[in-house]
């Protein structure tokens, strides 16, 4: 009796453990200007920035998940995200006027990435990319 529980509970695990690793994981990215402070600096700088932070936030995810991200454009110009390294779907790689329009200020773009391969990759925007990335948007 107790061998047939321990099938169970293993069957039951494992269907859990499939279940969650192709689970969708929400992220809000907000790309917006703001004010940071750079050790060793006297004041604070003018930057742009993802979530506030400097770089963006580390974002983590399993092989087999789907990041799903709430790109919000707070800048005052278009935008858009553009990820490095990994194989998603063209409409998702974030490149303005060829695989999506750029996002407007105050506008939203949904990326769906389904994370096939382990590793470390990055993000960063690809509109008016010299501009964004030295105000710090990456």
């Amino acid at each position: 009796m107790n061998t047939i529980r321990m099938i169970i509970m293993t069957l039951i695990l494992g269907l859990l453990g499939h279940f969650y690793a192709y689970a969708e994981q929400p992220f809000k990215l907000e790309a917006k200007e703001g004010y940071y402070q750079f050790p060793f600096f006297d004041s604070k700088t003018p930057v742009w920035s993802y979530n506030d932070q400097i770089p963006g936030p580390l974002i983590r995810g399993k092989v087999g998940t789907t990041l799903v991200f709430d790109f919000v454009n707070g800048l005052k110009e278009p935008s858009s995200v553009h990820w490095h390294g990994l194989r998603i779907e063209n409409a998702m790689d974030g490149v303005p006027g060829v695989t999506q329009d750029p996002v407007e200020p105050g506008n939203n773009f949904i990326y769906r990435l389904k994370l096939e391969d382990a590793g470390t990759f990055w993000y960063h925007p690809h509109f008016n990319s010299s501009e964004q990335l030295e105000r710090r948007v990456y």
